[in-house]
């Protein structure tokens, strides 16, 4: 006696001959979500922020100034944009000069950071302007900054709090040698 497949049977075959084509199908689905979240990631990885420092000042100095490197590996040219720190109520771009002999500083909306090419934040020049502190800023301690570009990225730095840009245990190792006095 032969027996004629019923729907149900033909029904769970159907569905065991799609199975592999839904794995396959999630599968591309994921690699193409990882390889995008790869892509947006390298355009982020452009830029890098080295050497981000924050002038010490003594306590109840509600207004610091934040000091850091900017390089683009990137092909094309972004701007810092914007900044922020959990660490001061709001923090903004600025830009000292001297003109005819007169100290200046102003808010500047960006800083435009070329392909290929290096833009230090230093005293006396561009720097980022950390207003307000939310607590009180110790010697050493470090401070997250985070780094908006034109290109929609950001980075976060850890800034540390120091009276010159350096590590205060190299500010304090040349302090000693400092002293030294040469013959001749």
């Amino acid at each position: 006696m032969t027996t004629t497949p019923n729907r149900r049977n033909i029904r769970v075959a159907e569905a065991a001959s799609t199975l592999p084509w839904r794995i396959t199908t999630l599968t591309l689905m994921a690699a193409a979500i990882l390889i995008t979240g790869i892509l947006a990631a390298s355009a982020c990885q452009g830029v890098s922020a080295s050497s981000a420092w924050i002038r010490f000042a003594p306590p109840g100095t509600t207004v610091h100034a934040g000091y850091l490197t900017l390089a683009n590996t990137g092909p094309s040219d972004v701007s810092l944009t914007g900044a922020s720190s959990p660490g001061y109520a709001r923090v903004e771009i600025h830009h000292s000069k001297v003109i005819d002999g007169v100290a200046t500083m102003e808010k500047i909306a960006q800083i435009s950071v070329p392909s290929g090419q290096t833009v230090a934040l230093k005293p006396g020049g561009l720097h980022l302007m950390l207003i307000k502190p939310t607590g009180a800023q110790e010697l050493g301690t470090k401070v997250p900054v985070k780094l908006s570009f034109s290109d929609g990225s950001s980075i976060t730095v850890q800034a540390e709090v120091n009276k010159g840009g350096k590590p205060e245990k190299m500010d304090h190792h040349k302090h000693h040698h400092g002293h030294m006095h040469h013959s001749g």
